[in-house]
């Protein structure tokens, strides 16, 4: 009589890994723009990214955190909206020495509502961590 072998366990799961940022891009008015900061993960989901601009010879900022709109259904934290021109929304804090955090979300079709709220909530902005100079 033969006997049954037992099933392979599953795989360990293995978190999603933050993505590493870029180089910050230095503009020609001293401010940095440090782009792709990995702020969350969910398991199945994307990394979420914030962008991350900060004001010329600053040292820990205040800072302003942009969510993009989209009604949670389109969007992206990197694009502003078609009626400001520019940097706009960006520009004026960082001149009065204000740093910027634009973040994203799981828009509704990758995952329901509320998820997109914690996404924001989740964020605790990297300027939080020291991660501005």
């Amino acid at each position: 009589m033969a006997t049954q072998q037992e099933p392979a366990p599953p795989p360990a799961w293995t978190p999603p890994k933050y993505l590493p940022p870029v180089e910050p891009l230095r503009r020609p008015d001293g401010s940095s723009h440090c782009s792709g900061i990995s702020y969350a993960t969910s398991m199945g989901y994307r990394p979420l990214q914030t962008e991350l601009r900060t004001p010329a010879d600053a040292v820990r900022p205040p800072c302003v955190v942009w969510s993009h709109g989209g009604a949670w259904i389109f969007g992206d934290g990197r694009s502003l909206p078609e009626t400001v021109e520019g940097d706009g929304i960006f520009d004026a804090p960082l001149n009065a020495g204000i740093a910027v955090a634009s973040i994203d979300y799981r828009l509704s079709a990758e995952a329901s509502f509320p998820a997109q709220l914690h996404d924001v909530k989740a964020d605790d902005s990297p300027h939080e961590r020291g991660l501005t100079r």
